[in-house]
C-alpha cells in the first residue's frame, strides 16, 4: 500500500493514541465482565481472561502498536474495522484516504 499523505499522517498520529486507549479500555471492560461472572469457577474465569489477553495482545501488536507511515493505512483500516475511531474523527482524513479505507472495508 502507498504511504499516507502528510496531512493525513498528522491526523493519524493524533488518533492512534486515542484508538489504543479505546482498544485497551474495551479489553479491560471485558475482563471486568469475566471477573464478575459468577457462573464460572475462578479457574475458568482465569483461563478465559488469559485467552482474551493473548488474543487482544496479538490484535494490538498487529494493528495498533507501530507508528510508521508505511503501515498507517493498514492501521487506520484496523482502527475503522474495530470501531476505534468515530465517524467524526474519520471524516477529518482526506477524501482520498477515506475512499481507500472504505474500499478496503468492502473487500
Amino acid at each position: 500500500m502507498r504511504e499516507i499523505k502528510e496531512s493525513d499522517w498528522k491526523i493519524f498520529k493524533e488518533l492512534l493514541g486515542i484508538a489504543q486507549e479505546r482498544f485497551c479500555q474495551r479489553a479491560l471492560s471485558d475482563i471486568v465482565g469475566i471477573i464478575e461472572t459468577t457462573t464460572n469457577t475462578s479457574y475458568e474465569r482465569f483461563c478465559e481472561i488469559y485467552d482474551l489477553l493473548r488474543d487482544r495482545n496479538k490484535e494490538l501488536v498487529e494493528s495498533l502498536s507501530e507508528l510508521r507511515r508505511s503501515t498507517a493505512i493498514y492501521q487506520l483500516l484496523a482502527m475503522k474495522r474495530l470501531e476505534l475511531v468515530t465517524e467524526k474523527e474519520f471524516a477529518r482524513f482526506s477524501e482520498e484516504t477515506q475512499n481507500r479505507i472504505n474500499a478496503l472495508l468492502e473487500l
